[in-house]
């Protein structure tokens, strides 16, 4: 599984430039992939584990007090409980998943890179 990690990085409170910027320097240590929408919106995604480690390496004790307990429930509650919802469920890759995709603004283009060819 994937996870758009902007609306996350943002949520806890965290600067996205800077936490983009780091992502960047460690290009090679994450499974990180950027989607692109027909709108030409970019999702950058990383897989679901690799958030878990990627969050793991924010030192609470280096941010915001106002932010800390937030930074903090992301760290632990807040993944296991996405990964347990995420992880039981077995997500196919025929035309109805093709279908929703569309329907949410996912390029044919997109979709062939994707590997769910028409």
């Amino acid at each position: 599984y994937y996870v758009d990690l902007r609306p996350i990085i943002e949520d806890i409170g965290l600067s996205w430039k800077r936490q983009f910027a780091k992502l960047r320097a460690n290009s090679g240590s994450y499974d990180r992939r950027d989607f692109v929408s027909n709108f030409n919106n970019v999702y950058h995604c990383m897989a679901l584990d690799d958030l878990v480690a990627f969050l793991g390496t924010v030192n609470p004790t280096s941010v915001a007090p106002v932010i800390r307990r937030k930074l903090q429930y992301y760290q632990t509650e807040w993944l296991r409980e996405l990964k347990e919802r995420l992880t039981p469920k077995v997500i196919t890759c025929g035309p109805d998943l093709r279908d929703i995709l569309k329907a949410i603004g996912f390029s044919d283009a997109l979709l062939a890179r994707m590997g769910m060819d028409a």
